[in-house]
């Protein structure tokens, strides 16, 4: 008996491998061996047509599945064409196609891919969805291949086009898929992923059994990996889709922190709310790097890259020739080696072509400074001129250019002379290449995973979790990409980090040079600095009503040691970095700079989260400001009251964080700017002990600023970039309100019994 069982098992088993293998080799029952001329193919030429790479790679959508399910590639309008290269003329005896019901098509060839022909009128399909069309009988050769839409009702998508070498007499038997709605899906499964992160919360309570926190462990884990499936399935994900998954990590963080110290009756367990924490800071800080997936494109290497040429193509110039171009010159000199470099090219083509100039900041054309282009090579040597004409012959064939023309309008390079210092240190050490950009591009995300690791080391792994939540959560830094791929664009924020660890740990006089160094490098900062000040303004408020007088020197040298190492070391970092930055640049970059930056916030911009945004509505009229001005001017007296009242007993850290919040209040910054809101979760603090603790006022600023990340999901939805920031601004200063207010009443909230939120000890 148990030989017999033994014998049945082994055959069961071969008869497993078998299908197995027969299965691998394409011979399965319904599956088609032959997958044509086309199968695995990449197209040599696309037009107007999105994902065309699914129509070749055998997964087919079932009969009947609607227009706009995945995989199929989707035309975007009847211009839209999918070209082939066979390399060799070939015969073609056969065809298959799984298209869109009421649409038809054109299968075309071509021996020489300019002159093509026509060998099927591919005709619309009864039924409703995707259908087959087949045609058996083709007689041609040809090298080229093409499809394109000929007729229907402006929605064309085909699943999957297979073309045979030989006629035949029936069309392909092939597995069929279900298919998804191309980012709905995947939406569906990132709330999913959320709610299993949140399950798990609520069933591994603190006094559970070990096993039962494992067990329990297999909903996000089976969440997460059904989430990176659909990832890898639909990669890349569009930007609403890596928007969800921002907003709900952070959601999911709130729901964490709040559950751990406000409104429930036992504990969670410290060990899951580590791990669920951990999963939102690493979520959110990959969602921030666009998934993994590059966000910008190499025109000359017709693929994508992790280097932000956009964002390169105005520093590296700027930095490197700072000596020659300054801050104003860099357009007239691109366009004067662009002209050099192009036998076609001159004023008289390109001159109605809009360029910025960059004394005035006015919107110009070509035409319009054509002295300027003319005068430009003289501003270098024979050999600087030359290796200029090469560096921007790199990024006008990276870019393409067309993109790199378009960017003559913007507002060209406006970092501080230290920034640039550094960079034209670095840059003139460094030929342009896609390598070399991709490697500098990593300096910033190695500056912020160290002040990640600081922030846990002088604040506590929650504050460090939370701070990476916020960071990678948060969409004020989108316009289109982020500055992820660009080199040094997240410095300050990394060094505000470093100088607030500082101060934590007492390390006064380094912290305090630190926080110089962030204001010296983007100059914003400095109100960090203005901050940590506000608290010795109320210790001098209070001396004087209890003693009637003012301290003495050595009084405040007594009691205010700290704040004076923070300004000893503020002052010695200004010291050392102007000094640095003089020796490097003329020393009249900084009086061109403060310049430029007036002349910035004196207009009107589109890409700007701030108070006067918010007021003057989005269309960013200045005339509607001016009309609004006792708001404004009572919004910003509102906002910087709650700041000095809110820098009462704070530590020089929380007056710092504190002060920060003035950056969108005072100044007129660009949106980019608002995302050090990701250092604010460290006003909060955490109790020392075996299980460190937050205070509930902690906690509420926590939530505050998570939630901020999840409502800004909807901020994405809409594709007017004007009504986008301005949305953006209105969370940021509703949430600003909130944390003010929060922290205003911290005491009154900390004192309230634990019964007043729901908490027992549990």
């Amino acid at each position: 008996m148990l030989a017999t069982t033994q014998r049945n098992v082994g055959r069961s088993w071969w008869l497993a491998m078998t299908i197995i293998a027969w299965s691998a080799l394409g011979c399965a029952p319904g599956n088609d061996p032959d997958q044509g001329l086309l199968a695995g193919m990449t197209p040599s030429r696309t037009a107007r047509v999105t994902d065309a790479e699914v129509l070749t790679d055998s997964n087919v959508l079932a009969e009947g599945r609607p227009w706009d399910y995945a995989p199929s590639a989707r035309f975007t309008s009847k211009g839209g064409s999918v070209q082939y290269d066979l390399g060799e003329p070939t015969p073609i005896g056969a065809a298959w196609i799984v298209a869109d019901h009421n649409d038809s098509f054109e299968l075309q060839v071509s021996n020489d891919g300019r002159v093509f022909n026509t060998v099927w009128t591919i005709p619309e399909a009864k039924g409703l969805g995707f259908r087959s069309r087949f045609n058996g009988s083709l007689d041609a050769e040809a090298r080229y291949i093409r499809v394109r839409p000929k007729a229907g009702d402006d929605r064309y998508a085909i699943s999957e086009l297979r073309v045979y070498r030989e006629p035949r007499a029936e069309p392909p038997v092939v597995p069929r898929m279900s298919g998804y709605v191309p980012g709905r899906t995947f939406r569906s499964k990132t709330l999913l992923f959320g709610l299993a992160l949140v399950a798990w919360l609520l069933l591994a309570f603190a006094r559970s059994p070990w096993w039962w926190k494992l067990a329990t462990a297999a909903l996000p884990i089976y969440a997460g990996v059904d989430l990176f499936n659909q990832l890898v399935i639909e990669w890349p994900a569009g930007s609403r889709e890596v928007s969800l998954v921002r907003g709900t990590v952070a959601l999911v963080a709130a729901f964490a922190v709040g559950f751990d110290r406000l409104v429930v009756r036992v504990r969670p367990s410290r060990a899951v709310l580590f791990a669920v924490l951990g999963m939102c800071g690493l979520t959110a800080f990959m969602a921030f790097y666009n998934l993994g997936h590059p966000q910008f494109y190499n025109q000359k290497k017709q693929d994508h890259t992790f280097a932000h040429y956009l964002d390169l193509r105005q520093y590296y110039t700027t930095a490197k020739y700072f000596d020659e171009i300054g801050y104003s010159g860099i357009y007239a000199a691109d366009m004067a080696a662009y002209l050099e470099g192009k036998d076609e090219a001159s004023i008289a083509r390109q001159g109605s072509k809009p360029m910025r100039d960059l004394h005035t900041l006015r919107l110009t054309t070509v035409a319009d400074q054509e002295a300027a282009i003319a005068e430009a090579p003289s501003w270098f040597s024979p050999e600087r001129w030359a290796e200029y004409k090469r560096d921007t012959g790199f990024f006008r064939e990276t870019m393409g250019d067309h993109t790199y023309l378009v960017t003559l309008i913007d507002m060209g390079g406006n970092a501080t002379p230290v920034w640039l210092s550094t960079a034209n240190l670095m840059f003139n050490a460094l030929e342009p290449s896609d390598e070399a950009f991709v490697m500098t591009g990593l300096l910033d995300p190695l500056l912020i995973l160290l002040a990640f690791v600081l922030i846990g080391y002088a604040f506590g792994w929650r504050t460090m979790f939370v701070c990476m939540v916020v960071f990678g959560a948060n969409d004020f830094i989108m316009y289109g990409s982020n500055w992820g791929g660009a080199t040094l664009r997240h410095d300050w924020m990394a060094y505000l980090a470093f100088g607030l660890c500082a101060l934590k740990r007492e390390r006064f006089m380094l912290g305090g040079a630190l926080l110089a160094a962030s204001a010296m490098i983007r100059a914003f900062p400095a109100l960090a600095l203005v901050g940590a000040t506000v608290p010795v303004g109320w210790w001098l408020v209070e001396y004087w009503r209890r003693e009637k007088r003012l301290p003495s020197i050595q009084t405040i040298a007594s009691e205010q040691r700290a704040w004076i190492r923070i300004v000893g070391g503020a002052a010695l970092g200004v010291l050392v970095l102007f000094g640095f930055s003089i020796i490097v640049l003329p020393a009249d970059a900084w009086l061109v700079w403060i310049r430029k930056v007036g002349q910035l916030s004196s207009g009107t911009h589109a890409n700007h989260v701030s108070l006067r945004l918010l007021v003057s509505g989005w269309e960013t009229s200045y005339r509607t400001l001016l009309e609004r001005i006792p708001l404004f001017v009572a919004a910003i007296v509102a906002m910087v009251v709650l700041v000095i009242g809110g820098g009462r007993r704070a530590t020089p850290v929380q007056g710092a964080l504190l002060g920060l919040m003035l950056i969108p209040v005072i100044f007129y910054p660009a949106n980019y700017y608002s995302h050090f809101v990701w250092l604010l979760p460290m006003l909060a603090v955490e109790q020392g002990g075996e299980d460190p603790a937050v205070s509930r006022s902690g906690t509420l600023v926590w939530i505050a600023l998570l939630a901020m990340c999840g409502v800004q999901y909807f901020t994405v939805l809409t594709d007017d970039r004007g009504l986008h920031f301005w949305l953006a601004s209105a969370v940021l200063f509703a949430t600003f309100s909130v944390v003010l207010l929060v922290w205003l009443a911290r005491d009154r909230i900390d004192a309230l019994p634990r019964q007043s939120f729901g908490v027992t000890n549990a």
